[in-house]
């Protein structure tokens, strides 16, 4: 079956968000790598769970190039492979759900943009048409800041479809607030920051949740079967 709809999941390897965000964790640089891994993983899950051709860029954030840049041409790379639009997203919010992901790839075929706001004013999900990508333009967008989801609407049109607000996950403080509200997940996650010996704590849950993580790719983005 042909798709002409992509997914790109644009995140970096674990240890390198533990490291980019430690400032906002208390916890060990382990467990903290244990909780981005396990994010990544559930996101993993939830994309092949679309049947849609997705692609994975896991070593973002380096100092020669810019996030922005990164990312325009990680877009670039997939449209380049033939695709007429592409779902972007990162791992970093777990309320992303298979129904969204299809409700933006139906947006999508009827010709629409689609922007799925955070809380900070960014956006965890961008479904965007071939025909409004200009890599310049997407590249020097407010990335990282409070004005990035409207700078992503005035790029895409009016007839941006907004989806509902989400919290991504950045600091310590964000996972504790979202576990508040999720059941067995958040509890799952919260259980990686227990101050418990590595034996306790990481081994039955690396048994457990990461018997394979070979899906860590370096750009430009790889089909991920």
């Amino acid at each position: 079956m042909h798709h002409s709809i992509a997914i790109l999941l644009f995140a970096q390897n674990a240890k390198k968000d533990a490291l980019d965000k430690k400032k906002g964790w208390s916890s060990t640089l382990r467990q903290t790598t244990a909780v981005f891994e396990l994010l990544t993983k559930r996101t993993l899950q939830t994309v092949r769970a679309t049947h849609l051709p997705f692609f994975l860029s896991s070593d973002v954030g380096n100092d020669s190039e810019s996030f922005g840049s990164q990312l325009a041409s990680s877009v670039k790379e997939v449209f380049e492979k033939g695709f007429q639009s592409v779902i972007c997203i990162g791992n970093d919010c777990p309320q992303l759900t298979l129904e969204l992901l299809q409700k933006t790839s139906i947006h999508l075929q009827n010709g629409q943009s689609v922007v799925g706001p955070d809380n900070r004013g960014g956006a965890y999900l961008i479904g965007i048409q071939k025909e409004d990508f200009q890599a310049e333009i997407f590249e020097n967008l407010s990335w990282q800041t409070a004005e990035l989801r409207e700078n992503l609407v005035q790029m895409l049109g009016r007839e941006t479809q907004l989806l509902p607000i989400f919290s991504d996950i950045n600091a310590e403080i964000d996972l504790h607030d979202w576990a508040k509200k999720a059941k067995s997940f958040g509890e799952l996650l919260l259980s990686l920051l227990v101050q418990l010996s590595p034996a306790a704590v990481f081994q039955p849950i690396f048994t457990f949740a990461f018997s394979s993580t070979s899906y860590r790719l370096r750009p430009p983005p790889v089909l991920v079967s």
